[in-house]
């Protein structure tokens, strides 16, 4: 009696069993094609967005090498305008003492010869008008409207001014000079700055 009872509970457990893996069946059977639709959306979704950000990728990559590009076109253009910058401020140095101290000079020793030739020709005059008033040499007398003398002290006076000009000029190259080792200082900066941009 024991025997039937635990054979009629072991059928009973596998009809149970068997309702349930047929009922599993015909769920996942059921569930499936929703399911899969769903997860070929799902992939089909990821490869667009993957293909979006590869081309989105390539785009920055490109538009990141051109900036590179451009960078260093940029840090070679700075450079060479700083370049010639520092090159022209001992230019700038060589003009500043020509006007302080070469030319005034120059012109204050020309006015010294042109007053000793003044000074010489005024006695060259004064010799020339008593040989020409003496009765017995036929000449005529020497009397000119503009003198030699007269036309060196033009000469002399004109060159007056020169040296406060040229010492005037000569601050302003001072400041010149002055700011362009101001602007050659910046400009490396800038220059290294675009250097640190572009490795970056």
């Amino acid at each position: 009696m024991a025997r039937r009872i635990v054979g009629i509970t072991f059928i009973v457990m596998s009809i149970i069993g068997l309702i349930f893996s047929l009922t599993g069946i015909v769920m996942v059977w059921v569930v499936k094609e929703p399911l899969t639709q769903n997860l070929v959306s799902t992939i089909d979704l990821i490869e667009t967005t993957l293909e979006a950000t590869s081309s989105g990728l390539t785009v920055a990559d490109d538009t990141l090498t051109q900036a590179i590009t451009d960078l260093s076109t940029l840090e070679s253009t700075v450079q060479n305008a700083n370049d010639t910058l520092e090159n022209s401020i001992p230019i700038l140095e060589t003009l500043s003492s020509l006007m302080s101290e070469s030319l005034p000079g120059a012109i204050e020793s020309t006015q010294s010869g042109l007053q000793a030739v003044q000074d010489a020709g005024r006695t060259l005059e004064s010799t020339m008008r008593l040989i020409t008033s003496l009765p017995f040499i036929p000449m005529e007398d020497y009397d000119p409207d503009d003198t030699f003398t007269d036309s060196i002290a033009g000469v002399s006076s004109s060159l007056e001014p020169n040296p406060d000009s040229l010492k005037a000029l000569e601050d302003t190259l001072s400041t010149t000079e002055g700011n362009l080792v101001l602007i050659t200082a910046q400009i490396r900066i800038i220059s290294r700055n675009i250097g640190e941009l572009k490795n970056s």
